[in-house]
């Protein structure tokens, strides 16, 4: 029987890997129509996880929980940035146009489908 503090750091890696798994499991990467997020994700802590152990020896519960966080910023931001780039900023720019117009700057009614042109999200 493995030793228990082992055996609760392997349960917390499987936990996240697993909330990872559900919660990500239609996400594609570098646009919505690419390729799925999680298994690329699980290859690349995988090899993250290979590289730490050649340069370290040994790769503990904090650097595992590292890597994998690690590669699940890049490729989320890959997820959720693979639209338009500075689309924030021109949300912000468009605000304000509306104001010197005089016209509603803040949500009126509902979004029923994604514009082409990501900085035409109402500001919110």
């Amino acid at each position: 029987m493995p030793h228990r503090r082992g055996f609760g750091a392997l349960v917390l890696v499987l936990a996240i890997a697993g909330y990872v798994a559900v919660a990500a499991r239609d996400w594609r990467i570098p646009t919505p129509d690419g390729i799925l997020l999680v298994p690329v994700w699980a290859v690349a802590t995988v090899v993250g996880l290979l590289v730490a152990r050649a340069v370290r020896g040994r790769v503990g519960l904090v650097e595992t929980l590292a890597v994998m966080a690690g590669m699940g910023a890049v490729l989320t931001d890959l997820a959720q940035f693979n639209g338009q780039v500075q689309r924030d900023l021109g949300i912000y720019l468009r605000a304000g146009e509306h104001l010197a117009a005089g016209t509603p700057i803040y949500l009126t009614g509902l979004i029923t489908e994604r514009p082409t042109d990501l900085t035409t999200y109402p500001f919110l």
